[in-house]
């Protein structure tokens, strides 16, 4: 780094121990969430935030379900997804506050580009002898299909800490 000075290395972490081991070193660091936005491609899932005001909108969203259903128009790809990247679609009219302060849309549909179409999500809950594991929002429902698809072989979630990531991990393990 030295030998380096006017570049700046920044660490991208949520994890709380390895923050410590990089500002010891004397690194800067950055959470994940701070390049998270409305609209912007990030983790693998692009949001679409849908205006049921707008024309351009209305037609997307209905070429999105004509195109999911298995009509495949020959390359069309809204939103130039790649493969295997997710698409949660939310209904920009209900913009309401949870109990934290947090900004929250009603969800209108998650979809997965497998390279052609967008597809709807294919997960099956987790049921056993010592385990009954469902999603409980939309960001599971996108683990679960992740994680169950055999044809992703490097696979990894991310997340703030008690939202499900190791549990959702070691159970599909």
């Amino acid at each position: 780094i030295s030998k380096r000075p006017h570049i700046e290395f920044v660490v991208v972490t949520d994890d709380i121990l390895m923050g410590i081991k990089a500002e010891a070193k004397g690194l800067k660091t950055r959470s994940t969430y701070d390049f998270k936005g409305k609209g912007k491609n990030r983790l693998g899932v692009h949001e679409f935030f849908y205006d049921p005001e707008s024309e351009e909108d209305r037609e997307t969203l209905a070429k999105i379900e004509v195109h999911a259903g298995g009509y495949v128009e020959k390359g069309y790809n809204p939103f130039n997804m790649v493969k295997n990247q997710y698409l949660v679609i939310w209904d920009e009219s209900t913009k309401g506050t949870d109990d934290e302060g947090n900004i929250i849309y009603k969800e209108i549909g998650t979809f997965k580009f497998d390279g052609t179409r967008l597809v709807r999500l294919k997960f099956k809950n987790i049921k056993g002898k010592n385990v009954n594991l469902k999603p409980i929002n939309v960001r599971q429902r996108l683990a679960f299909d992740l994680l169950q698809d055999d044809t992703i072989t490097v696979k990894a979630l991310t997340g703030g800490q008690g939202v499900g990531k190791d549990t959702l991990m070691l159970t599909h393990a």
